[in-house]
């Protein structure tokens, strides 16, 4: 069958796609919500793979801004164990007993807050799904944490802001 394919190709055109520089393959980004562990929320974006933890954070960022692409589905953890405060009108995700919530960002790093504030809740029929506020995860830049193999790879390691 390969043969049948080949037949009226030019070698010099076998050979051009053969050297064609390939694109980066995607790369999924998980955003996972912990509270005590369990995971509340969760969602996801993709990169070209070649960017380094801070961009993943800022591309995290500018995602959940304005007009957000990056919106978290619900659980049923979140449903059944926490809840939600109205604060000063943001919705705020605090657990009871006053744990941590983590805010995990495959290949960007965590960080742990109190609370997680929350924009731009969407129902439909089949999900529950929240925003992130973009300026608290501005501020946790600087305090997350990333894995040592991710430090490495950073294009600027002394930089700390945003």
């Amino acid at each position: 069958m390969v043969r049948l394919l080949l037949v009226g190709l030019t070698v010099a055109s076998v050979a051009a796609a053969v050297s064609m520089p390939t694109p980066a393959p995607a790369r999924a980004i998980k955003v996972r919500v912990m509270v005590k562990g369990v995971l509340v929320l969760e969602g996801g974006i993709s990169d070209s793979g070649v960017q380094d933890a801070d961009d993943v954070w800022r591309m995290v960022v500018e995602r959940t801004e304005a007009n957000p692409s990056l919106t978290l589905r619900q659980t049923k953890a979140f449903q059944r164990q926490f809840v939600q405060l109205n604060k000063n009108g943001a919705t705020v995700l605090r657990d009871p007993d006053k744990s941590k919530v983590t805010i995990s960002v495959s290949y960007g790093g965590q960080a742990d807050v109190r609370e997680l504030k929350l924009s731009g809740k969407t129902e439909t029929e089949r999900e529950i799904r929240w925003g992130l506020d973009a300026g608290q995860l501005k501020q946790l830049f600087e305090r997350r944490l990333i894995r040592r193999k991710d430090a490495s790879r950073l294009k600027h390691p002394t930089k700390h802001e945003y």
